[in-house]
């Protein structure tokens, strides 16, 4: 609850998540930090084991065999008590396995069915297998964002932020449409699209100002808008774009200032000289030194931080948009990155979802009763 005694935003909001891939645990995660009620999907032969997803916070997990009639039967009287429907895997599966959007929205007409893929579901490469790079280089975002800048975070935005929030806005999107029609509807999300979209900005500066693209402010050639090692062997990042940075950086730096500043700056031939030289001077402090020399001056210099680091501070993590009478749940530390044990909430899950009807999750599609290891004995949960 808030400080006004409200709950989050989503509570009340029941979601079924098929967690196969990062972009759709991602969704998953963002609906759970706001209040939804997320329960993961996992695989029967599965069923007690610890997977690998590690998006799991404020999650349940049940096990449902989509090959096993009784347990289709099951599965399809969760989905009428459900408001959501999350998928990532590749176009068509969830169709072959008689679960597709025309099917499950027959049996609850309020159904969202959020599915989230790679490539867009009407590509020509629908079909192909892939990850990130090749879902966002045919979107043009990897020829944007140049040889240099298509690292690791690159992707990442690229793909688990382009697909997984981007579904996470569809979904929203489609509640907020439901609450005037009574009814639910599908909702497509792609990294190809989604990561092209993140990208709007640097595309039309490419078009329009003959922005480059290898040798861009942004592809961390330029000396003023980089990362450099300190004495310690730690970084300092340096944002000074403006020429008033720039100024301060070079005089709290102890590097001369030419005159003519502003025509220096974008003198690309002098940015490897103006780079090393930078360079050879955050290398003679550590990191402490540098935080101290750059407090209170205004030269866009900051520290890089690990995330023991930023925890060691006492900054506590908090979900990525707050609401002030309705806020996310808070991301507490012990709950960071756990695991669950697959099928590890399935009794609770129908006993809560089905209420009388609850011994529809009692067995598994062998009528075999369930059984699942102590939660408790477990450390790594």
């Amino acid at each position: 609850m808030s400080a006004a005694g409200l709950a989050p935003p989503l509570r009340g909001v029941k979601v079924l998540e098929f967690g196969s891939l990062a972009i759709s645990s991602t969704c998953g995660l963002l609906c759970a930090d706001y209040g939804a009620d997320v329960v993961r999907v996992d695989r029967a032969q599965d069923r007690g084991k610890l997977g690998p997803d590690v998006l799991n916070r404020n999650k349940r997990s049940i096990c449902i065999d989509l090959k096993d009639p009784a347990d289709i039967t099951r599965f399809k009287a969760l989905v009428r008590q459900a408001d959501v429907l999350i998928e990532s895997f590749r176009a068509g599966t969830m169709e072959k396995l008689g679960l597709g959007p025309e099917v499950l929205m027959k049996e609850n007409e309020r159904l969202v069915y959020a599915r989230v893929t790679g490539f867009r579901r009407d590509s020509p490469d629908k079909d192909k297998p892939g990850h990130s790079i090749n879902f966002v280089a045919p979107s043009g975002v990897l020829n944007l964002l140049g040889r240099q800048s298509a690292s690791l975070p690159a992707m990442l935005l690229a793909g688990i932020a382009g697909g997984g929030a981007s579904c996470f806005q569809g979904i929203l999107l489609a509640l907020f449409v439901r609450e005037r029609t009574g009814r639910g509807q599908v909702v497509d999300a792609s990294i190809f699209d989604g990561g092209a979209y993140l990208t709007t900005m640097p595309r039309l500066l490419d078009k329009y100002t003959g922005w480059e693209r290898f040798t861009d402010t942004f592809d961390l050639d330029c000396p003023y808008y980089n990362t450099y090692e300190t004495a310690d062997g730690k970084l300092m990042a340096v944002g000074a774009l403006e020429p008033q940075f720039y100024k301060e950086l070079l005089k709290a730096l102890g590097l001369p200032v030419n005159d003519d500043i502003e025509r220096h700056r974008y003198s690309k031939e002098t940015w490897e000289k103006s780079r090393n030289a930078i360079k050879q001077k955050f290398g003679t402090k550590t990191r402490e030194e540098w935080e101290r020399v750059f407090e209170g001056v205004d030269a866009c210099v900051t520290p890089v931080y690990s995330d023991e680091e930023v925890e060691g501070r006492g900054c506590e993590r908090r979900v990525p948009v707050e609401l002030s009478l309705t806020p996310g749940l808070k991301i507490e530390k012990e709950g960071e990155g756990k695991l669950l044990l697959a099928g590890q909430h399935q009794d609770e899950v129908f006993d809560e979802w089905l209420g009388g009807n609850n011994d529809l999750g009692r067995s598994s599609g062998s009528g075999r009763p369930l059984h699942y290891p102590s939660v408790a004995a477990k450390s790594r949960i």
